[in-house]
């Protein structure tokens, strides 16, 4: 505890700043990454070839060709990445590298770990593409220096960054199953500021898991809103500071489990925000380069079965709430032109807590099962 602290108090003293990936880039654009540049690997930048890591960059260029509207869908196409759905949008959508769990794939999206505390996995059902930059794919366990969430590898997800004039952008799409899907976006950079704020709402009819009696069920609707935001100011020549804004509220309409009881009223509620702020040393000649973050996310999970027809003596109401607070502290010290020393730190504190209410007449006795709030710290230091 005492090096971590040792590393917040350097920090303080010499640097500020937005992530690291803002070092990099080309004179025309210098706040997004080149393409031949990976920064997870190694928490530094530097080029793909050089890296020992097998890593998958999928860049701005190809998230615009792939028409894909979830980050999901770009996912199951990269080698080493298996994906599994358990339906149609919005159903639960869970990614394995080289085949370790879901919950030893660390996701990250622009520094800010975004697993769920409660499972220790991320729900990639929710995740769309409208403000998203590139996408860096790492595999294999890169737990030295991402801690054991890390154990299958790691997704790192980059937010677009604003750069030059003010731009506003609108569109809007359609498509089967009574879909429709808006964005809206912002962005732009002054002499010291730039800025990208995008929003997106995404409407399903959606279609039914089960078939009933010969015959497709009630279709299960999906909602999805979400706003995405990032600012970044210089202070100084080589100083920078960087915030991440990141939140989505969906609705799911889900059945019965084994996949063959249709549900007319099941609806299942998330609610997720992230947010962080960072400041780093962004002078590219530096030989030190340190960095001070601070994270947070949480989210809120509602899972809601009433009375119907079909199950007249069944409901069911499940809520909890997760959270993290992350203070991290990142040192990269350039010892010769091809060795570079990194170190660096971070304290963890997860928060949860549950209320599972199940009532079933004729089959069991009523459960009232809560989860008071419980809470697990966390410190770890890497060389």
């Amino acid at each position: 505890m005492k090096c971590l602290l040792m590393f917040v108090l350097l920090s303080l003293v010499g640097a500020t700043g937005t992530a690291s990936e803002d070092s990099t880039g080309t004179f025309d654009n210098p706040f997004q990454l080149d393409d031949s540049v990976v920064v997870s690997a190694n928490r530094n930048p530097g080029l793909i070839s050089k890296t020992g890591s097998s890593v998958t960059v999928i860049t701005s260029a190809q998230i615009s060709a792939s028409q894909a509207s979830q980050v999901v869908d770009l996912l199951g196409a990269v080698p080493g990445v298996d994906v599994a759905r358990s339906g149609g949008i919005g159903q639960i959508s869970s990614v394995f590298l080289r085949g370790a769990g879901s919950r030893h794939t660390l996701v990250l999206v622009d520094g800010i770990n975004v697993n769920d505390p409660s499972s220790g996995s991320f729900d990639f059902a929710h995740m769309n593409l409208s403000n998203i930059e590139r996408i860096e794919i790492v595999r294999g366990p890169q737990s030295v220096l991402y801690g054991s969430d890390a154990i299958g590898g790691l997704i790192q997800i980059f937010t677009k960054r604003g750069f030059g004039a003010p731009e506003i952008r609108a569109s809007a799409s359609t498509g089967s199953f009574g879909t429709f899907t808006e964005e809206l976006s912002l962005s732009g950079s002054g002499t010291n500021v730039s800025y990208s704020v995008g929003m997106s709402r995404l409407d399903s009819d959606g279609f039914s898991a089960t078939v009933k009696d010969g015959v497709d069920g009630e279709a299960d609707g999906y909602s999805n809103s979400s706003i995405s935001g990032r600012l970044g100011v210089l202070l100084g020549s080589y100083f920078d500071l960087s915030t991440t804004v990141q939140f989505t509220d969906t609705e799911t309409d889900i059945d019965q489990g084994f996949g063959v009881f249709d549900d007319p009223n099941y609806v299942v509620d998330n609610k997720s925000f992230a947010g962080g702020i960072r400041l780093a040393r962004n002078d590219p000649s530096s030989l030190w380069k340190p960095s001070l973050a601070l994270k947070y996310m949480d989210h809120e999970f509602e899972s809601v079965d009433g009375y119907d027809v079909d199950h007249p003596a069944d409901s069911a109401v499940f809520v909890s709430d997760a959270e993290r607070f992350e203070l991290a502290s990142e040192h990269h010290l350039k010892l010769s032109d091809k060795n570079n020393l990194s170190i660096g730190g971070e304290v963890e504190w997860e928060n949860y807590n549950s209320v599972n209410y199940y009532e079933s007449f004729g089959w069991v006795m009523n459960d009232n099962d809560t989860i008071d709030e419980k809470t697990a710290r966390t410190v770890g230091l890497y060389v």
